[in-house]
């Protein structure tokens, strides 16, 4: 389209002014060419005249080259790209693993945090087990009510010379009398409840005559005697027979446990005046005192061993709030290869965080019972509580919180696993605690995969004699009830929530992995299509019966979405034919941004017997793989990882199935087309937003797509950036649909083709031209005084007043400054026979103004073509189509909030 207009006009190398205009453009009109525009001077193009950045990047040689703008090569050649091809689950997760090593190369201090936490937690925590040894291993059999040691111990005089109470006197007499003087010696004779071999135990009574024994005659006398002897201020106890009243027997807590039964054997003595032997063991039990303190030691390396899996969660939660996954998602990559790969990728550090944990408990001296079994437990605790942390990095707001709920969340659960095992080893039956200590486990261990790793050190240690088979140590450790149950568990909670991670990521499609499965058949309804039609404007219809012709380009149909209350999108229908470039223009909160979602495939609409969204042919619904293969995608927002400019093309490279030749062929292209060599090696997080934007369009591009999504693909750009990218647009355009969203009128005009207007349902649709006759078909006309901004009133009433008797108006506007602005029709109404000027020929304006601009006193002036801004306001205006946030926001409850459920 030629452009001609005021002083900053050229054609043809020649300047021209205002006066020449008018001739020019009679001659254009008596030859019925009416697609020129009209462009007077403005800020903008001041701006563009003077501006150094479309030089800025050119080599030296080439600055005078009108075909390099910005670094940009701007030229008509078509580029030339190899198309990319369907890209299996294997291919996609080594490229996704390559990307991952080269994150892992500009970013690795979360991996380096990963990896120290749990060795030095695994070397200092069993440092407190120092002091109990291997006693926890030893084992007792519950089912006991008490045992007994094989052979009877006699009492010897040594156990009563020392802190012990005799009363009265005379029971001393008794007990030198009967208690061996020179030993005791045992035989086994078979005698019931006693067995084993004989032994000989020697007195060495002599060394202490009994008269030193301390003795009592009152009982006042025998409790005062028993307090303050002994070497720590007390005696070990002693006894007070007391004639018809019952004997007495008093012993000492803080010796050991045989001298209170050798205090009552030498009390049987004295009352049946027979020499007796004793024996003792403890009566059957679970746990051990320790064994408390070896729980601290297991809860403790829990707690530790909770912080390291919410550190895997970093990656995925910022790749997700930065968009970079839904880029992923609309470039070829499926979810199943993704966390597949992700899951791979954490693999290597676990393995090595499990051998070396290992090894430092072998080596730390204390008997762990099982540790092989033990290495599997925490090599699969982490490939659980890594999966577990993946799901939660699905919802976590920012990075520290999916940390923090990680850890928080598998803390909190295992604490309520160690308190209900202390409550029922408390409390419970020593002959059932067992079970229940196995039922609470089994219970608790399902949601969480911590309980498990708390479940597997407390077998390791044998606390609350778990890893017992009665009274020995059980020789199998992967039983069940041992370390088969953990392992059990975090292999089902590995694979369910992988799983999990997969289909809530792909929407539930069979198509996760990337495996086409082969399109649905569908019975069109075309009964469906024309309600549809029925009650819309004929645009509509026709672009409803053009879409039924389509097998290329991009062909959306009938698509709605809702979230909650509010109807997003209603009832969409839209075709893109290759080589045509679609504007999608709307207000904020018009459904712009979700119909794109909704054809990248992030959203799903809803559900609708005459939803399609075809792409390249390829329906999206039944071959969503197949579909976005076709599909290049230019986001409004910048979704970059922490890689280089190349990097970033060599994934999305690979990930649209090219190797070797082609995709360095590809990348090399992108970044000559772009004029992105010198920021080749640079992190795109270092970046300018222009170069970034460049990048995302050459992502977009790195396949050479048959469809192309551009949202916002000027946003944040300058004037001359804008317009060097549009001509890029124009070049790469041949054999393309392009779908472009934005807010600029400008871009629209300059761009596309056709352009459907948006807000929530399609209010407009056709072609610029089309667009223009129907809903903006007039000319405005710009009048300044010459003695403007202080134009008197009388002044400008009669410039209205030749206004009024010259031209055919259609509208008017307030006079400001003395400015005077109105339209005119392009064409009149039938009925109007008037001699004044309409807008069907442009040359005649001109010369009107001209030819009495002195006489009524105008200065400047400005005559132009409705744009496609005014198309959009009069087209919303006529829909009484609101702005987003224009009225007053329903207060929504916090149970509302809280239950409020993503779609």
């Amino acid at each position: 389209m030629p452009v001609v207009g005021g002083c900053l006009a050229n054609r043809q190398g020649r300047r021209i002014v205002s006066k020449s205009v008018a001739p020019l453009l009679l001659k254009l009109d008596e030859r019925g060419l009416s697609g020129y525009k009209i462009e007077g001077p403005s800020i903008e193009k001041i701006f563009l005249r003077l501006s150094d950045e479309m030089k800025s990047e050119i080599p030296s040689k080439l600055t005078a080259s009108s075909e390099h703008r910005d670094g940009i090569d701007t030229s008509d050649r078509p580029m030339t790209l190899y198309t990319g091809k369907p890209c299996g689950p294997l291919r996609q997760m080594r490229a996704l693993y390559i990307k991952r090593l080269a994150i892992l190369k500009h970013n690795f201090m979360p991996y380096l945090a990963a990896f120290f936490v749990p060795l030095v937690l695994a070397g200092l925590v069993p440092r407190f087990l120092r002091s109990a040894e291997a006693g926890g291993l030893q084992c007792s059999d519950p089912n006991a009510g008490s045992t007994y040691e094989s052979n009877p111990s006699t009492l010897l005089p040594q156990a009563f010379l020392y802190g012990t109470t005799v009363a009265p006197p005379s029971a001393v007499d008794t007990l030198e009398r009967l208690l061996p003087r020179n030993g005791f010696c045992y035989q086994p004779s078979g005698t019931a409840g006693y067995s084993g071999v004989g032994y000989c135990e020697n007195s060495d009574y002599d060394t202490k005559p009994w008269s030193e024994v301390t003795t009592a005659t009152s009982l006042d006398a025998f409790n005062a005697a028993i307090i303050p002897q002994g070497q720590y201020g007390y005696s070990q106890g002693g006894f007070f027979v007391r004639g018809n009243d019952a004997p007495l027997l008093a012993f000492a807590a803080g010796y050991t446990f045989s001298a209170s039964v050798e205090m009552l054997g030498a009390l049987d003595m004295v009352l049946t005046n027979t020499t007796v032997g004793v024996s003792h063991a403890s009566f059957g039990q679970k746990y051990t005192p320790q064994d408390f303190y070896q729980s601290l030691v297991a809860v403790f390396t829990t707690i530790g061993f909770c912080l390291f899996p919410g550190l895997f969660a970093l990656y995925p939660t910022r790749e997700r709030l930065q968009k970079v996954r839904a880029m992923q998602y609309s470039n070829g990559i499926t979810s199943g290869p993704l966390w597949v790969a992700y899951a791979l990728f954490d693999f290597c550090f676990l393995l090595l965080i499990a051998i070396l944990v290992t090894i430092i408990w072998m080596t730390n001296g204390y008997g762990y019972y099982g540790l092989g079994y033990m290495f599997v437990v925490l090599l699969l605790y982490g490939m659980a509580a890594t999966a577990y942390s993946y799901v939660i990095s699905l919802f976590a707001p920012s990075q520290l919180a999916g940390i923090a709920m990680t850890v928080i969340v598998q803390v909190v659960i295992a604490m309520l696993y160690f308190v209900g095992c202390f409550l029922t080893v408390d409390s419970a039956n020593v002959t059932v605690v067992e079970h229940d200590l196995n039922i609470l486990y089994y219970t608790i261990a399902l949601i969480c995969p911590a309980v498990s790793l708390l479940r597997a050190l407390l077998v390791s240690m044998n606390i609350y004699s778990l890893s017992c088979d009665e009274a020995i140590l059980a020789s199998y450790g992967g039983a069940m009830d041992l370390y088969g149950g953990p392992i059990l568990y975090l292999v089902l909670q590995f694979i369910l929530l992988v799983t999990l991670l997969i289909f809530y990521e792909s929407g539930g499609s069979l198509e996760a992995f990337g495996i086409h499965i082969g399109p649905a058949k569908k019975h069109k309804d075309h009964e469906d299509d024309e309600k549809g039609i029925v009650g819309s404007d004929a645009e509509l219809g026709e672009e409803i019966h053009r879409l039924s012709s389509m097998n290329d380009g991009l062909r959306v149909q009938h698509i709605s979405k809702t979230f909650g209350r509010n109807k997003a999108v209603d009832d969409i229908s839209f075709g893109i034919l290759p080589s045509e470039k679609f504007a999608f223009i709307g207000p904020n909160g018009a459904g712009k941004s979700s119909s794109i979602s909704l054809i990248r495939g992030e959203l799903r609409p809803d559900p609708s017997r005459r939803s399609e969204i075809h792409i390249a042919g390829d329906s999206l619904f039944d071959s969503p793989v197949a579909a976005k293969s076709h599909l290049g995608v230019c986001p409004q927002f910048d979704s970059v990882d922490s890689m280089t400019l190349s990097e970033h093309l060599h994934f999305y490279a690979r990930a649209r199935g090219l190797q070797g030749r082609e995709k360095n062929s590809n990348v090399d292209e992108i970044i000559n087309r772009l004029g992105l060599t010198e920021h080749r090696k640079k992190l795109v997080k270092k970046l300018s937003g222009g170069t970034k934007r460049k990048l995302s369009l050459g992502i977009a591009l790195i396949s050479n797509p048959s469809v192309l999504l551009l949202d916002e693909p000027s946003s944040g750009m300058d004037a001359a950036a804008k317009r060097t990218l549009w001509a890029t647009l124009h070049a790469i355009s041949a054999g393309r649909s392009l779908l472009i969203t934005t807010h600029s009128m400008e871009e629209a005009d300059n761009l596309c083709d056709r352009a459907g207007i948006i807000a929530k349902q399609m209010l407009a649709l056709g072609t610029i031209s089309d667009l223009h006759a129907k809903y903006a078909d007039r000319i405005y006309v710009q009048l300044v005084h010459e003695h403007a901004p202080r134009s008197t009133d009388q002044e400008v009433e009669r410039l209205w007043t030749w206004v009024r008797s010259t031209f055919l108006v259609a509208e008017t506007e307030r006079s400001v400054g003395g400015q005077v602005r109105f339209a005119v029709p392009i064409k009149r109404d039938g009925s109007d026979s008037s001699d004044l000027l309409d807008g069907s020929h442009m040359g005649k304006l001109f010369q009107a103004i001209e030819a009495r601009k002195v006489e009524v006193g105008v200065r400047d002036y400005s005559i132009e073509r409705s744009s496609l801004e005014q198309v959009f306001l009069n087209v919303v205006g006529r829909h009484d189509v609101e702005e987003e946030n224009s009225h007053a926001v329903e207060r929504k409850g916090l149970v509302q909030k809280f239950l409020r459920r993503k779609k």
